[in-house]
């Protein structure tokens, strides 16, 4: 008796957890619509005949008084990541710069919310037959059957998740995207998103926004992107422990760790890319967006659908922290400073003298047998240089570096 009333309370506050995380969402959805009505009553008059700016919008943007939320299907999404110092950031501020794509700061929110919704919600089927908790891995997974015995169906639930990723990716930079919008009498065709591990949660989003492989191997449009960027896992470690770069729950001054860490999100990631279609998931070579840029940059933009600007090219002049400028910087990102100059190779290769006892020549003889093995495959899997001829300097790497990538 005492068990069933244990579990039965138990039913209850997850039924009750459910409940107030779905008004939540939903009263953040309400709050933004009636911030951007009162916001609209503030805005000065344009120059196009504004004169009454509470009964009319601005050119080429959404009716302020009814929000950007109604219009979201005109909009499309464009997640970018890749496992933190593997160049997200320097991969943001250039797409950034297309006039048809809006990048906001990385703010983590994403990968956090989704996460708390994959684990306390979804369950994942074992081999034997039994539920367990659901990780970033599993690829089957089963909504919660005490949710929809308490009449919150997936599809609702899908819905709340919805409109909260509507909110903070469309809010985010509403206020700036208005701004260009009345100067420039354009919109932007996609919202971009810039978090690193939004890669765990690619099938979350490709399920609420289609797109993706259907049974009989064919796919369906969808209005999220995903780009994920890949860099040499020893180049990431050393950037990672110049700019005192922290993850959770990962010990960053442990090599063997931080190599292991790269290793399964890096292949988990591209696997997931590989398993949505080339219509939904690019992956591509920090190395190779800064040697061959323009080429990198205009395959991205076919991936995209929209037509290739030069001045994505030249992201330094764009970059700033004004709330006017055409991409917006973070003084909270580490990588903020590098991302203010002009394109340099040193990145590539930089790394080389600095964590000598780090990276795959007689460094990688500080990990496990286990681990060395497992880290050299996987370099050479995305074609990075491991033999030490390769590595006895710089010019050796780049030259073995375009032989392989």
């Amino acid at each position: 008796m005492c068990q069933h009333n244990l579990s039965r309370n138990s039913d209850r506050l997850l039924q009750f957890h459910a409940l107030f995380l779905l008004a939540y969402m939903f009263s953040l959805v309400y709050m933004y619509r009636a911030l951007s009505t009162e916001t609209t009553r503030l805005l000065p008059a344009g120059k196009e005949g504004m004169n009454d700016t509470t009964s009319q919008s601005p050119p080429n943007f959404p009716d302020r008084n009814r929000s950007m939320l109604i219009h979201e299907n005109e909009l499309n999404y464009v997640f970018i990541g890749g496992f933190p110092g593997s160049g997200t950031t320097l991969l943001r501020v250039m797409l950034g710069s297309h006039p048809m794509v809006h990048c906001e700061r990385e703010t983590r929110i994403l990968p956090w919310f989704l996460g708390q919704i994959q684990r306390k919600y979804y369950t994942k089927i074992t081999h034997e037959g039994k539920e367990e908790a659901l990780d970033s891995d599993s690829i089957t997974r089963v909504y919660s059957k005490r949710l929809m015995n308490a009449g919150i169906p997936e599809s609702l639930m899908q819905q709340a998740v919805k409109s909260f990723l509507d909110t903070i990716i469309q809010g985010q930079g509403e206020r700036r995207i208005m701004k260009q919008q009345q100067q420039q009498q354009q919109s932007s065709q996609f919202l971009c998103s810039k978090d690193p591990f939004i890669m765990n949660h690619m099938r979350e989003i490709v399920e609420i926004y289609g797109g993706g492989r259907e049974r009989g191997g064919e796919t369906r449009k969808s209005r999220a992107r995903f780009i994920h960027i890949i860099r040499d896992g020893r180049a990431v470690v050393s950037s990672l422990q110049r700019r005192k770069v922290t993850i959770k729950d990962v010990n960053t001054t442990d090599y063997g760790q931080m190599f292991d860490t790269w290793r399964r999100f890096t292949m988990r990631s591209y696997r997931k890319c590989e398993h949505f279609g080339k219509d939904v998931c690019i992956s591509l070579r920090y190395e190779r967006l800064i040697l061959h840029t323009e080429e990198i940059l205009r395959k991205l933009t076919k991936f995209l659908g929209i037509s290739f600007d030069r001045q994505m090219m030249h992201h330094e002049g764009l970059v700033g922290e004004g709330r006017h400028d055409r991409v917006p910087v973070s003084q909270t990102e580490k990588s903020t400073d590098d991302v203010k100059q002009a394109i340099y190779n040193n990145s590539l290769t930089n790394w080389l003298g600095r964590t000598a006892d780090a990276s795959a020549t007689s460094s990688l003889t500080t990990l496990s047998n286990n681990s060395n093995e497992d880290i050299i495959t996987t370099l050479q899997y995305f074609g990075y240089p491991v033999s030490p001829s390769q590595l006895e300097s710089p010019e050796a790497y780049l030259k073995a570096l375009e032989d392989g990538i």
